[in-house]
């Protein structure tokens, strides 16, 4: 009977360790916080402009931020981190994207949990204007050039001007 009542505590002994054991090399899973936020809509109604000069071209932005093209753009107001999209990268030495020009950007201000970013769908610069994105935010592949901001967009963002 002893050798049972030993084999009986062994087992139980061996079956709390496999359990403690299980328990701490388990793989944690967090719970679920509710559903992540959706990204910002772009909404021409919230179109500005921004003026300023090129302090720095981003390739890789800081992590949290939208994937592709951000200049730094110094203004009269401080520095705004604009983003050009995936598709302007490759060429934007080529159309005059670098440190030290001049720009006139009209895009959208968004708030993301990272930091505020500066969506723009066209950028002026050298007297030429580079459709980034179309009207409803998405970005565009082929860039179409043309005569510097005018129009309907031009003058109702002008208003709002000097961010």
């Amino acid at each position: 009977m002893s050798r049972a009542i030993r084999l009986f505590t062994f087992a139980c002994l061996f079956s709390s360790l496999a359990l403690v054991a299980g328990s701490v090399f388990s793989q944690s899973v967090p719970e679920p916080q509710g559903a992540a936020a959706p990204a910002p809509a772009y909404n021409t109604a919230n179109e500005t402009i921004v003026n300023g000069t090129i302090s720095q071209v981003l390739t890789h932005p800081a992590t949290g931020l939208p994937l592709g093209l951000h200049l730094m753009v110094s203004t009269p107001k401080g520095t705004v981190d604009a983003h050009l999209g995936p598709y302007l990268a490759p060429v934007a030495e080529q159309k005059g994207l670098v440190s030290g020009a001049t720009v006139r950007m009209l895009g959208v201000m968004m708030h993301l949990p990272a930091g505020d970013v500066f969506v723009v769908r066209t950028i002026s610069l050298g007297g030429q204007t580079i459709v980034v994105r179309s009207t409803s935010g998405i970005p565009v592949r082929q860039f179409q050039s043309s005569a510097p901001l005018r129009g309907a967009a031009g003058a109702a963002s002008a208003q709002r001007e000097g961010l």
